[in-house]
């Protein structure tokens, strides 16, 4: 099977989405993020640590993510 995407690059892709949602809604403070059991789920935790990594980069401490359903 051919790879598509090795982990570094899902890694950088996932951290430029991240920045682009920070971008465009000017913060995170109304963000929720959903995800599609089981697969999702993985990627949308990436996001999250992508995303609070970047917010606490910047100074803006309001994206509190406690839990991604797998239901």
């Amino acid at each position: 099977m051919p790879v598509l995407m090795d982990s570094d690059r899902i890694g950088r892709s996932l951290t430029r989405i991240a920045h682009e949602i920070v971008e465009r809604n000017r913060g995170v403070g109304d963000l929720a993020l959903s995800a599609c059991a089981p697969r999702g789920v993985p990627i949308a935790r990436r996001l999250a640590a992508s995303l609070r990594e970047i917010t606490r980069r910047g100074g803006d401490r309001r994206l509190d993510i406690r839990s991604i359903a797998t239901t």
